[in-house]
């Protein structure tokens, strides 16, 4: 998680010192394009994570025919590419990806804290026990 926060502000911070550069009229059509070429790094970077991560967590992607309106495709109406049809997710389907990983992300701390809950409930139980016991034996 380290790496992929270092790796992005990284991106961020280059992606803005070419901005201030564009900004100034520092930069040439060079830099421009190099700007450019950060930005889509940084979107692929993005979009790779958020794959990575729905799949550690088992997050269930929903199919181009699940949900139309999540993904975007190299076909347009009337011009189908058949099984050459390539599909990524829209603006629109990264933000509701995004939103299951929190859903999922959120199921899984309530669920250690339930399980963590009913641990320190016996446990307090118990102990309780012990001492009633041990002040028993000690009359």
């Amino acid at each position: 998680m380290f790496a992929y926060q270092k790796k992005r502000h990284q991106l961020r911070r280059h992606i803005e010192h070419l901005q201030r550069q564009v900004e100034q009229g520092r930069g040439g059509a060079g830099t421009r394009e190099e700007l450019k070429d950060h930005e889509r790094k940084l979107a692929a970077f993005e979009y790779e994570h958020l794959l990575t991560t729905a799949n550690r967590l088992g997050v269930d992607i929903p199919t181009h025919e699940e949900k139309p309106s999540w993904w975007s495709s190299n076909s347009s109406k009337g011009m189908d590419f058949g099984s050459a049809t390539v599909y990524w997710l829209s603006d629109a389907g990264e933000a509701g990806l995004s939103k299951l990983i929190r859903q999922e992300k959120r199921k899984n701390v309530e669920w250690w804290i339930r399980t963590v809950g009913s641990i320190v409930g016996l446990l307090t139980g118990l102990l309780g026990a012990l001492i009633g016991v041990i002040a028993l034996l000690k009359k």
